[in-house]
């Protein structure tokens, strides 16, 4: 059985990853109980060793799997992820113009969708038969690539947006003036993933080469999902600055 929209730019391994996590929350696999052998998985999900492996790694890092070394892969009894939490804004138009390079962004695809194509409807708490507007666009910086950003938020909230012009290239700013929606929080994930065959042409980089990858989910009323967005920098074209405080 095959679950993955092949024609959905959300990659491959982010789908199979949220699929696994929603087959955990069914109790489809117990507690402790091991997962079928990696082969296994990757011809269920119809994806290669390697897309399956890096769905795995993210559900580990996640804490939601453990792996044992020559036992294999377990889900985890205690589901608390151990990870720091890093608050950092980022603002794709400031930060280029603070380097000197003037930001572009150009529309790849711009469309209502349902949301049952995306995978990603646990993490906007919607209907899988609502739908969703749908933006995915390439950010440039004096015309070369940067950053590849896909932008998911509930049609219900904002159902012309596609039908307007960004205000800066910019999403988040074109909701707070033209819908008055302003997050009043956002959820952060910075990791790093290679490219895909399509990312890497996309981005005029090496297929495999290393992208960092920023997963955004942010909410109205702290609670209510608004948007959420995959931001795919390519690792060598941009140097992210972010603040931690010291901690004890």
């Amino acid at each position: 059985m095959n679950v993955i929209n092949r024609e959905s730019p959300i990659p491959a391994y982010f789908q199979i990853a949220s699929d696994m996590r929603s087959r955990v929350l069914r109790q489809e696999w117990q507690i402790d109980e091991k997962l079928p052998p990696e082969v296994e998985l990757a011809v269920y999900y119809e994806v290669s060793k390697m897309t399956m492996r890096q769905a795995l790694i993210e559900l580990v890092k996640e804490g939601l799997l453990i792996r044992q070394r020559g036992s294999g892969t377990f889900i985890n009894p205690d589901h608390k992820q151990t990870m720091p939490t890093l608050s950092f804004p980022i603002n794709f138009s400031l930060r280029l113009r603070e380097l000197g390079l003037r930001p572009t962004s150009k529309i790849l695809q711009s469309k209502i969708v349902p949301v049952s194509s995306t995978g990603i409807a646990p993490k906007l708490k919607i209907d899988p038969n609502d739908d969703v507007v749908y933006i995915q666009r390439l950010l440039l910086g004096d015309e070369q690539p940067i950053a590849l950003n896909l932008s998911i938020l509930p049609a219900h909230l904002c159902p012309d947006l596609i039908e307007v012009d960004l205000i800066d290239n910019s999403v988040s700013k074109t909701l707070e003036k033209r819908f008055n929606l302003l997050p009043s929080r956002a959820e952060h994930w910075l990791e790093a993933v290679r490219a895909s065959e399509q990312e890497a042409e996309l981005l005029e980089t090496d297929p495999e080469a290393p992208l960092l990858l920023l997963t955004t989910q942010s909410y109205l009323n702290g609670q209510d999902p608004l948007e959420f967005s995959l931001t795919a920098w390519v690792g060598d074209r941009m140097r992210l600055s972010v603040e931690v405080v010291p901690f004890n």
